[in-house]
Formats: structure tokens, sequence, C-alpha cells
């Protein structure tokens, strides 16, 4: 498992992709990202 996410930790997308970049900034997105815990909205 540690080779593999050594293959493919990092970001896929070369610098000049269109899309990868707004202005200085490089683009990322999180999908189910759970190392983040807020507490739970209770009504």
């Amino acid at each position: 498992m540690r080779r593999l996410f050594e293959v493919l930790n990092g970001p896929l997308a070369q610098p000049r992709t269109p899309g990868v970049r707004f202005g200085p900034y490089r683009t990322v997105s999180f999908d189910d990202c759970s190392s983040l815990k807020t507490p739970r909205h209770r009504p």
C-alpha cells in the first residue's frame, strides 16, 4: 500500500494543462474528505 501511495500521490495534471490554475493559484478539489472533524448540528 505504501508503494502504491508513493506512485499515485501528487498532482495528476501538468502545470500547463487548461483549468489547472486560477491566476497564480493551483485549483484543487476534495471528494468526501473526512479528515476535518466538525460538530454535528442538532435541531
